[in-house]
């Protein structure tokens, strides 16, 4: 049994280093009997020496007792290796769950003050589960929905307990970044003329839900999009802000210039001119 595990423990490790982002188990079946020769005592320090990656982790192996095993020998065959990170199986019981939690997240990566989901999706039926964040614990569900409240990297760790009391847990980094919401327009033509139409483009960061555009302080339109008249000459004060789902906004402003129509100047004169006499034509249109 010792020797048909370590060829178990050689391919799963291969096969981990060659897929570090995969979880793998390793389900060994035994009947207690083993002809190596080796006592527990040794082999488990040599397998956690050999096979760095048996975690619980990225290689986690589930020891399955076939046979007629007493129930006082089940426990401390699992009070002995579930620190190590193996879990232990009685063979009469196969439904026992023996996958750990897979925790999913929506959306990924979360951001300040938005509602993020979180959720088990190992194929384990666990009965229950302990969600924790830092340490505390937050929820009791299969799912949770949480939110931060501020930047940086928090721990969230997922226990799932089964109905025999076996707890099972995983653990993810969660990287809380900035909520980017941003917004500005452009706007054609640069220099517009009074009564002639003037379209803005509005653009933004972020997703937000509403746009408002205003005008010397006065509603102007709540579309991303927006076309003006300017009936007179001078400068206006544009401005459109934006909200998005959770409550977060931002604004840009501009200042519009509306110019009269050209005045066209044409100068005649002569040449040359002699001192203290002027001789020159205007004419304006």
């Amino acid at each position: 049994f010792y020797d048909a595990l370590k060829r178990a423990l050689t391919t799963a490790q291969i096969y981990s280093r060659e897929n570090p982002h995969q979880y793998v188990q390793v389900q060994a079946f035994t009947d207690g009997l083993d002809s190596s020769g080796v006592p527990a005592e040794r082999a488990i320090p040599e397998l956690l020496r050999d096979f760095p990656e048996v975690d619980g982790s990225r290689i986690r192996p589930n020891l399955v007792l076939a046979g007629d095993w007493s129930s006082a020998l089940i426990s401390r065959l699992e009070q002995k290796l579930r620190p190590l990170g193996v879990d232990v199986t009685d063979a009469s019981d196969l439904g026992q769950p023996i996958l750990p939690p897979i925790i999913v997240q929506a959306p990924d990566p979360a951001e300040v003050g938005r509602d993020i989901l979180f959720a088990d999706n190992s194929p384990t039926a666990f009965g229950g589960y302990q969600w924790l964040i830092d340490g505390l614990s937050v929820g009791s569900g299969k799912s949770l929905r949480h939110r931060f409240n501020q930047v940086g990297s928090n721990r969230l760790m997922l226990v799932g307990i089964t109905a025999s009391g076996r707890k099972l847990k995983a653990e993810k980094l969660i990287e809380v970044l900035p909520h980017e919401l941003a917004v500005s327009f452009t706007f054609a033509p640069n220099v517009p003329e009074p009564g002639e139409d003037v379209r803005f483009f509005g653009r933004a960061v972020g997703k937000p839900v509403s746009w408002e555009w205003t005008v010397n302080g006065q509603h102007y339109g709540q579309d991303r999009d927006l076309k003006a008249v300017f009936p007179n000459a001078g400068n206006y004060e544009v401005i459109v802000s934006v909200a998005d789902e959770v409550g977060v906004s931002a604004k840009s402003t501009n200042q519009v210039s509306v110019v009269a129509g050209k005045i066209a100047v044409q100068i005649k004169a002569p040449a040359q001119g002699k001192a203290n006499r002027t001789n020159q034509e205007s004419k304006s249109q």
